[in-house]
């Protein structure tokens, strides 16, 4: 499988990709146009990946490079994890998530964001016919202390 993220040049493949992406949000599919998509792909601040089985687009990412008003920096927010349905539970989603972060695992000159990776988690969720719901989540991790919840996620927060 290889993971990239598209540019100017990949329009086809952006098409394909939002395409699958689309039938697995089970949204309908609209005609960007090429002069849209060519638009799209040449703003830096916006990342399309796809991940390919030889030429058959098995998964996609978007995202926008948002700039921060607490710092002069932007973070990368994820907007859409898509994995077909015949590929799921295989790692595909987290490889192309991890495709953003460099060897250092810094985001290339970005950063990304906390609530993009919780906004993933609960989009999925949601696409699986889960509740995405803190009480939810809670339920299927056994925590029955949203205290004891959080000070996981704090914990985790250090280690970085």
């Amino acid at each position: 499988m290889q993971i990239r993220r598209l540019e100017c040049g990949d329009e086809d493949l952006a098409r394909d990709t939002f395409a699958m992406m689309t039938s697995v949000f089970d949204e309908g599919v609209a005609d960007l146009g090429s002069a849209y998509v060519v638009t799209l792909l040449a703003r830096p601040d916006f990342w399309a990946m796809a991940a390919l089985d030889g030429e058959e687009v098995v998964g996609g990412l978007t995202a926008h490079a948002l700039p921060m008003t607490r710092s002069p920096e932007a973070e990368l927010f994820i907007y859409d994890l898509a994995v077909r349905a015949d590929r799921q539970r295989r790692g595909i989603g987290r490889a192309l998530v991890l495709a953003t972060l460099d060897q250092h695992g810094h985001v290339a000159k970005t950063a990304l964001s906390d609530r993009s990776v919780a906004r993933v988690v609960q989009r999925a969720a949601f696409a699986a016919g889960l509740d995405p719901s803190r009480e939810a989540i809670m339920r299927q991790t056994g925590h029955k202390s949203e205290r004891v919840a959080r000070g996981y996620i704090q914990h985790a927060n250090g280690l970085r």
